[in-house]
């Protein structure tokens, strides 16, 4: 299945519930219901960016040592996300996020 029917389903949940609570019963202001969609995609895939990042570095690990990013192969998960916020800072994790974000915004 594709990455959009995986979370859609969170996804409306989620809007659906801002948007009832928002509006308190009025009819649904389609800007408005596309400002919820795009808030709630975003939070979803904001907090889901690190495991990709960490994924990827896992998976390109012998690339990044050719290239003398890194000396070490790392020993797992943790040891990438521990190097990582060493070198780079916790901040690092999100990199890409703005991407992911606006990949799935005009759906």
């Amino acid at each position: 299945s594709s990455p959009e029917s995986v979370e859609s389903t969170p996804l409306h949940s989620i809007l659906f519930t801002l948007s009832f609570h928002y509006l308190n019963n009025a009819t649904i202001n389609p800007l408005m219901e596309e400002l919820l969609h795009f808030l709630s995609l975003s939070a979803l895939i904001s907090a889901g960016n690190p495991l990709e990042l960490v994924k990827s570095r896992i998976q390109t690990m012998n690339e990044l040592i050719d290239k003398g990013t890194i000396q070490n192969r790392y020993s797992g998960i943790f040891d990438c996300v521990k190097h990582i916020k060493l070198n780079e800072g916790i901040r690092a994790l999100w990199k890409g996020n703005a991407v992911g974000v606006l990949r799935f915004f005009p759906n």
